[in-house]
């Protein structure tokens, strides 16, 4: 696990002011999503862009996952209120092991013991692993297990 820190992902979001009145509207979302402008004053018939970002690092986890939020819009000169559904999508190398214990029962000072164990890649990415060299043994004859890889 390196420090690398995930780069915030930006998308564009058009608006336009159908009205034959000034608009000014007043946009608000909670993280891991932003919006480079909480308001924007729209003539009757003019457009604007704003961006809205997603910080994957945000839950800090490193899980797989999809977040769901909103970009809550209200307007100045009206009560409406409306809403823009937002999703963002993390995606980081996860694995699943088949057992959360190995138990080796009872074992003779002396005697070599094996357990089989299935990793899974439950992401969408690859996921590289690597046993530590402390865990590995001498095998006679020599061992076809893997003792690293990808997924």
């Amino acid at each position: 696990m390196g420090g690398n820190k995930a780069a915030p992902l930006l998308r564009k979001v058009g608006l336009k002011n159908v009205a034959t009145l000034p608009l000014t509207l007043s946009l608000k979302c909670a993280q891991p999503f932003a919006v480079n402008t909480p308001e924007v004053a729209l003539a009757p018939g003019a457009e604007a862009e704003v961006t809205v970002s997603f910080n994957p690092g945000f839950f800090g986890d490193r899980q797989s996952g999809s977040h769901d939020g909103k970009l809550a819009i209200a307007y100045k000169e009206h009560p409406q209120r409306d809403a823009l559904k937002l999703v963002g999508e993390c995606n980081y190398p996860n694995v699943a092991f088949d057992t959360a214990r190995a138990d080796f029962g009872c074992v003779l000072n002396g005697t070599p013991k094996q357990l089989a164990v299935t990793i899974t890649n439950t992401a969408k990415v690859p996921a590289q692993w690597a046993l530590p060299a402390e865990l590995l043994m001498p095998a006679e004859p020599p061992s076809s297990t893997p003792a690293a890889g990808t997924l």
